[in-house]
């Protein structure tokens, strides 16, 4: 484990060297105290982020049925479209010196998403910057754009991971991606990048496939395992994210600040009805196709039949009953933004006018972290794709 200067100058004060060699070991419990020990200790401040997002552009080339973005575009009522018409991007320069400060400052892992992050002209430029700065870089991308000479470039440059989004086998897949060739396109991305990294000798990127379960795709789920053993490619099953407009409603009491996203996570009511049994007979399928194919696949969090129906059934049931998100993993939206975590977009400043460093540990942020401490989750917290660490919940709150 590599720990932050801040945190060994803590732990020489407050723990004893058997303590200490066991924090360096590697032990996933260990990891958790880049952010338990400021949680608990700090007072809503935090350490350097090991993590930061960068939700490049919220512009796409498909228009997925579950997607809050774009759900949004299509209504002229959308805070997301209103934002689009008036705000510029942020330029390329921008971004690379948002790129330098999260290095300086210490994060490890630097992610791009959208949107569709290859709609943007200067990508490869970005991921290239990533790189030369000694972070690892993580791209989500749906797979439509990965051209030849994209995945050539992808492979020299040594991008770390890249996560393909998809939603079931070819039919499923682009009536919810509501495009006739977008699994095609996505395969013939797969193929160019195994294609490059054969010729190049090259073990990078690590490629996956991130499935978002839904009731269009779950009875056809291991299906796509069978896609991921044709590509030799891992593939990890999310949950559906939504929120209530009670969620909301009850979430707004608490926190009456200015959002930095903003889309409608309140997604239509059919596709969250799930049938925890097939959900439970396509896990097993699954299981036996993972030893067939020799690949892995992962569901996060990984829910048995009950808490499959309390996902979906009871908005006040969460897998973890607190969160450590914001005290490890800052977000950026394509203006600037920085904002703590999807569901409760809470803008804490902007890149473009201050420091992204001088932002992570402002006064808005330790109050939204003591906010967030006290409740130990938001309503519209429950239901977020970032609540699959069990480990969460035995981690003690200490006041």
């Amino acid at each position: 484990m590599q720990m932050n200067s801040h945190i060994k100058v803590w732990l020489k004060e407050k723990t004893s060297p058997s303590v200490l060699r066991w924090l360096r070991s590697g032990n996933s419990f260990a990891k958790s105290f880049h952010y338990w020990i400021p949680y608990s200790f700090m007072n809503g401040k935090a350490l350097p982020p090991t993590h930061l997002t960068l939700d490049i552009t919220y512009i796409c080339n498909l228009k997925c049925e579950m997607c809050p973005q774009a759900i949004d575009f299509e209504s002229e009522d959308s805070n997301l479209l209103k934002e689009f018409k008036v705000r510029k991007e942020m330029t390329t320069e921008e971004i690379f010196q948002l790129i330098d400060n999260a290095s300086d400052y210490g994060v490890k892992i630097f992610t791009v998403t959208g949107g569709e992050p290859f709609l943007r002209k200067d990508i490869l430029s970005i991921i290239e910057r990533i790189k030369r700065r000694k972070m690892e870089c993580q791209l989500l991308t749906n797979g439509m754009l990965l051209k030849e000479t994209v995945a050539a470039r992808l492979v020299e440059l040594g991008v770390e991971k890249i996560t393909i989004s998809v939603d079931g086998p070819q039919q499923i897949h682009n009536i919810i991606r509501k495009h006739q060739n977008s699994f095609q396109r996505l395969l013939d991305g797969i193929k160019l990048i195994q294609e490059q990294k054969r010729q190049m000798g090259k073990r990078l990127p690590y490629l996956a496939l991130s499935c978002t379960i839904s009731a269009t795709n779950a009875e056809y789920l291991a299906e796509l395992a069978d896609v991921a053993g044709e590509y030799g490619v891992n593939i990890n099953f999310g949950y559906l994210y939504y929120i209530s407009e009670k969620m909301e409603a009850q979430t707004a009491k608490i926190l009456k600040v200015e959002q930095a996203k903003g889309e409608d996570q309140n997604v239509a009511e059919y596709l969250k009805k799930i049938d925890p049994f097939v959900i439970e007979n396509q896990i097993k399928s699954i299981r036996q196709k993972e030893a067939q194919y020799g690949v892995k696949a992962n569901f996060t969090p990984n829910l048995s039949p009950e808490e499959v129906r309390l996902r979906y059934e009871d908005d006040t049931h969460a897998y973890a009953n607190k969160c450590f998100y914001p005290w490890f993993h800052a977000r950026v939206n394509p203006y600037g933004d920085v904002y703590a975590c999807g569901p409760i977009s809470i803008k804490m400043g902007n890149v473009t006018e201050q420091k992204f460093s001088h932002i992570w540990n402002n006064e808005k942020y330790r109050d939204f972290r003591k906010k967030l401490k006290k409740h130990q989750l938001f309503p519209k917290c429950t239901k977020c794709c970032a609540l699959n660490n069990k480990l969460w919940s035995y981690l003690p709150s200490i006041s």
